[in-house]
């Protein structure tokens, strides 16, 4: 091994990590606001409801000092003062021929009954564009079988 992935690998086991944690505080609608929870916008976390079950939500905004948050599913069970943590992000996409005919729902889980994908790679959600002009260049025209589409909305292949 290099020197190099030696003095990364200490850095990486000096590191201290830190679980950031809040309250429930209101629940309104599709949005929780939790008191406590010092995290930046977009950063994943789990709630604790009383009755043991883990609720997966997103940091989407502050009122003040409180963090707005955004279950990704139901908040049935959701009270006043139930524990928010800081948990590790998952802000990706799932990418390959694995996935090919999969039914997917919005968390990218499969929901086809089919068991579990093989997918060959993730990438990022959040990531920026490549440059428009590295990327091919549109090359021929795509054929969606509605005349109207192709005829007024030519779609091309390529990326630019």
């Amino acid at each position: 091994m290099t020197a190099l992935f030696h003095e990364q690998l200490a850095m990486v086991e000096r590191a201290r990590l830190t679980r950031v944690s809040g309250r429930v505080c209101e629940v309104s609608g599709l949005t929780i606001v939790a008191e406590g929870l010092r995290l930046p916008v977009g950063a994943a976390c789990k709630i604790r409801t009383a009755n043991g079950e883990s609720i997966s939500a997103q940091v989407v905004g502050f009122r003040g000092p409180q963090a707005i948050i955004m279950p990704m599913s139901d908040v049935q069970g959701t009270g006043p003062g139930d524990e928010v943590r800081s948990s590790a992000s998952t802000d990706g996409v799932a990418v390959g021929r694995g996935l090919l005919g999969r039914v997917l729902d919005g968390m990218g889980r499969p929901i086809d009954g089919r068991g579990a994908m093989h997918a060959q790679a993730h990438y990022a959600a959040y990531a920026a564009a490549p440059a428009a002009l590295r990327r091919r260049p549109v090359e021929a025209p795509i054929g969606t079988g509605i005349r109207a589409i192709d005829a007024l909305l030519t779609m091309g292949r390529g990326q630019r």
